[in-house]
């Protein structure tokens, strides 16, 4: 349950992005950028209202794999799923900044 863990050792590790290390960084992220990226499509005015709420699909999915696996779970798999879901969001108020101009 340390932050960073196994992060930095990954990047220490990594020669080029075709290792494992940088894939399985990179795959923690990606797997949750839609969370970010569709939540809001589905619900626009609660999404705003409630902060936080892109953090708590990865939170929840990684209390579920402790619970359910008696421990196996990785801090560092939270941290990187919910900068995933922070990206998908951003991508989300990119997307609709274009869609409005074009629009507009």
């Amino acid at each position: 349950l340390i932050p960073f863990k196994t992060i930095i050792p990954y990047i220490q590790q990594a020669r080029a992005i075709t290792d494992w290390f940088v894939k399985n960084l990179a795959c923690n992220i990606i797997m949750f950028m839609p969370t970010g990226f569709c939540t809001p499509l589905l619900w626009k005015k609660a999404y705003k209202k409630i902060a936080g709420e892109q953090y708590c699909p990865p939170a929840f999915y990684h209390m579920y794999r402790y619970i359910s696996t008696f421990g196996h779970c990785d801090t560092d798999d939270v941290i990187l799923n919910t900068v995933g879901a922070a990206i998908g969001y951003d991508l989300y108020l990119i997307a609709v900044k274009i869609i409005n101009r074009i629009f507009s």
